[in-house]
């Protein structure tokens, strides 16, 4: 072999699935069957599919529909949970003073009043979702490792995790509509501070 190698020729190594004339290299592999390292090669990767319209504006019809409630939120249930119960409470605790007063984190008389806004974020979402579980297309196969690997798991297993992925975008998609509702509500505070009189 060292004659070989000093000649200029390679010598015969023996293959992985044990052609070539040697034995297997690998037993492991020998007994599924000979893979070859090129295995892999032959199997037809489909192109990304193209998101169609829907899928490019679902994060803005998300933030849209957030901002706009909190609009609401501000401009029209606040004042009226407020007028609902005012009794008592001093004439100059207007609008923006009320909110104003979160900045100085003063407890006071007439403040911002309490409304359910958690509730209608949750029933936003689930329209959102709902919505979003419908128009969109079948989800296109993992890449990379987790592409290679979901076809050779066992039959219950790649829908588990397909599954999984899908609620992890979800979950990421309410963590964001969730962020912009706190910073507008923080951007809120802060202009009322600002607008207020003290």
């Amino acid at each position: 072999m060292l004659a070989q190698m000093a000649a200029g020729q390679q010598p015969p190594f023996p293959s992985i699935d044990g052609a070539g004339g040697g034995p297997a290299l690998n037993p492991l592999a020998a007994a599924f069957g000979g893979i070859t390292p090129n295995a892999g090669a032959s199997v037809a990767v489909e192109p990304p599919r193209r998101k169609t319209l829907f899928q490019k504006l679902t994060p803005l019809i998300h933030a849209v529909s957030v901002l706009v409630l909190l609009v609401y939120f501000v401009f029209k249930w606040e004042p009226s949970a407020y007028d609902a119960g005012s009794t008592g409470v001093p004439e100059s605790m207007g609008g923006w003073a009320r909110w104003g007063s979160l900045v100085r984190a003063k407890n006071e008389e007439g403040g911002v009043q309490a409304v359910p806004i958690f509730a209608a974020f949750t029933t936003l979402q689930i329209v959102l979702h709902s919505i979003r579980i419908y128009n969109e297309p079948p989800p296109q196969p993992a890449s990379g490792i987790l592409g290679m690997i979901i076809p050779n798991l066992p039959p219950p297993l790649p829908n588990v995790i397909r599954t999984g992925m899908k609620y992890l975008q979800m979950g990421g998609a309410v963590m964001d509509d969730l962020s912009v509702l706190v910073f507008a509500v923080g951007v809120i505070v802060w202009g009322a501070g600002l607008v207020a009189v003290p």
